[in-house]
């Protein structure tokens, strides 16, 4: 699932947002032009879950209750322990970052197409990020944020849906960062947006 392989000269494309912006519907945008594309967060639980020195790192810093009577990550308890202290967010994010840029580094020099598409809501944030060509920042109003989550994530309470987003970046700061930025306000259609990217039909002559 996230292995090495040869390597590969792909345009590397960013892909970020905050939390309920829509960077999933984007991705599966991509996906569906074939275009390979990089779930961060998917591949983060996926390293929390299978190496040995991140789960036992976990456990030391959170306890074991970090891992749920299957052994598998307990996202709650870890998302209401960082969200709590900041300390223990740095700590975990210096643990995960780092095991997340090298496994997307072992998956890109697989890919055999013109771009790829990287995606992550702390593209910007990390104290050493992805080294990424272009950036693509999704931005959506705040009200219309909470709506979507509250509805994907009903067991979060506002309270937390609020300093989840105050860990991140404001749209104002990304946006002096960013190449293109996206409009998911349900008023501009999202699908032309993406499809205007000057990239978007670089796969088109591919069988």
């Amino acid at each position: 699932m996230f292995a090495s392989g040869a390597n590969t000269s792909s345009v590397q494309v960013g892909l970020t947002g905050g939390i309920g912006v829509g960077k999933s519907t984007v991705a599966r945008l991509f996906a569906l032009q074939r275009v390979p594309v990089y779930e961060s967060d998917t591949a983060a639980k996926y390293l929390m879950n299978t190496r040995q020195d991140l789960r036992h790192a976990l456990i030391q810093l959170l306890g074991p209750k970090v891992y749920d009577a299957n052994g598998q990550l307990n996202k709650a308890f870890m998302r209401q322990q960082v969200f709590a202290h900041a300390s223990l967010r740095a700590k975990v994010e210096s643990y995960v970052h780092p095991a997340v840029r090298a496994d997307y580094e072992q998956w890109r020099k697989r890919q055999q197409t013109p771009y790829v598409v990287k995606v992550a809501a702390l593209l910007f944030e990390q104290p050493q990020p992805t080294p990424l060509d272009l950036m693509v920042l999704i931005c959506s109003p705040w009200q219309l944020r909470l709506k979507r989550i509250q509805a994907r994530d009903p067991h979060l309470t506002e309270a937390q849906i609020k300093a989840i987003r105050d860990s991140q970046w404001s749209d104002s700061r990304k946006k002096k960062k960013a190449d293109y930025i996206l409009y998911n306000d349900e008023k501009n259609s999202l699908i032309e947006q993406v499809q205007a990217l000057p990239f978007w039909h670089d796969l088109k002559e591919l069988p």
